[in-house]
């Protein structure tokens, strides 16, 4: 059977098991990531292309 916990949900327990419980910073980070916007494979792309471009030397 498919386990129906939210992501979130699923991320908290394994904090618990690794002993980071009670870390208010680690929970604000983890439901950052739960919540952030999914990106495309083409989006993901672009971002790297646009970075790189920001780094290279004139």
């Amino acid at each position: 059977m498919p386990d129906k916990k939210p992501q979130i949900e699923k991320f908290r327990e394994a904090a618990r098991s690794l002993g980071s419980v009670g870390n208010d910073e680690y929970d604000d980070a983890v439901a950052k990531v739960a919540k952030a916007q999914r990106l495309s494979e083409e989006q993901i792309k672009k971002l790297v292309r646009d970075q790189r471009k920001e780094k290279r030397p004139a």
